[in-house]
């Protein structure tokens, strides 16, 4: 026997009931699951640093040594002024901007829901991670100049990386481009290479992996026949399925060389979660209400490989 609405919507809350704070705000331990749902489910937020804030615009400071810190000792004598290292510092400022996302569940799947105690689990474990994903893709086509209104909210990764460029000149992408991209980076952020990826989209990779196969060797069948990620001049490609392989004029692409690490995602940690009821359409809605911004923390520390051939 079906429930009343009255009964469907008691039963809905107590399900979620611990979820969230009186105001709708996620408590702090849901916070934190929520954070790190959103960030496992998603490839490039799985590897960037990601963080959170107390105001919906923070700073974060930052500490840089450049140049020579330690030097030869002279018994007797302390270091010269000029010996003595001096930090640089700075900071990095994010504004997070506001993302709306909605849960729309009619009668018929809510009651289901609600009569095998799975709500929760779905409200809990699985919007966090569609969230993720559309985080993820702002985070990786995000660009200011953007006709798409979601995707203008702030620059992503591509969009961001300015100061370091390499030109495939509508060429496949190719072990000189990734040689070029390696020495393009400031020789400060060559030290481990073990930490650099070069994130493309899979159509690129295919690609580069195809020509890599066509080689009469051990290693050309190795490529055909595996999937693991291909590691060139130490640097291991990412392949992210957001990342866009259609640029004008329709068959180009690009790719970033960095430390995801420089890559910083902070979430504003007032999320916020309610619902919304229409009799009229027996159906009742959750509700996000969340705000994420990023940035690198050294842009000088990243480049871009334009214009890949990605047909």
């Amino acid at each position: 026997m079906a429930m009343g609405n009255e009964e469907l919507m008691r039963k809905a809350e107590l399900a979620t009931a611990d979820l969230t704070t009186n105001g709708g705000e996620l408590a702090p331990d849901k916070f934190d699951q929520f954070v790190a749902r959103a960030t496992v489910a998603s490839k490039f937020l799985s590897e960037a640093r990601v963080t959170s804030q107390k105001s919906t615009t923070d700073v974060i400071p930052k500490l840089r040594f450049t140049g020579r810190v330690a030097y030869r000792a002279t018994e007797g004598t302390a270091l010269t002024l000029a010996q003595r290292t001096a930090p640089a510092t700075s900071e990095v400022s994010i504004t997070t901007d506001e993302f709306v996302a909605e849960l729309p569940l009619t009668d018929s799947v809510l009651e289901d829901n609600v009569a095998r105690g799975s709500l929760a689990d779905l409200i809990e474990m699985e919007m966090p991670k569609r969230i993720g994903r559309d985080t993820q893709l702002n985070f990786i086509q995000g660009d200011t100049t953007s006709a798409d209104y979601d995707l203008a909210a702030f620059d992503g990764i591509r969009a961001a990386t300015t100061t370091n460029t390499v030109n495939a000149a509508s060429a496949r992408l190719s072990l000189a481009h990734i040689a070029s991209a390696r020495l393009a980076l400031p020789e400060e952020f060559r030290n481990d290479l073990t930490t650099l990826r070069l994130m493309v989209g899979d159509t690129v990779e295919v690609n580069y992996r195809q020509d890599l196969a066509a080689r009469a060797t051990g290693y050309g069948d190795a490529v055909l026949q595996g999937n693991d990620p291909l590691t060139q001049l130490g640097i291991r490609m990412m392949v992210i399925p957001e990342w866009p392989v259609t640029l004008a004029p329709g068959n180009l692409s690009d790719g970033i060389l960095t430390d995801p690490k420089n890559w910083i995602i902070s979430f504003w940690r007032k999320v916020t979660m309610e619902t919304e009821r229409s009799a009229r359409a027996r159906k009742t809605t959750w509700i996000w209400s969340y705000r994420v911004g990023g940035d690198y923390e050294e842009e000088e520390a990243a480049v871009k490989i334009q214009n890949i051939l990605a047909a």
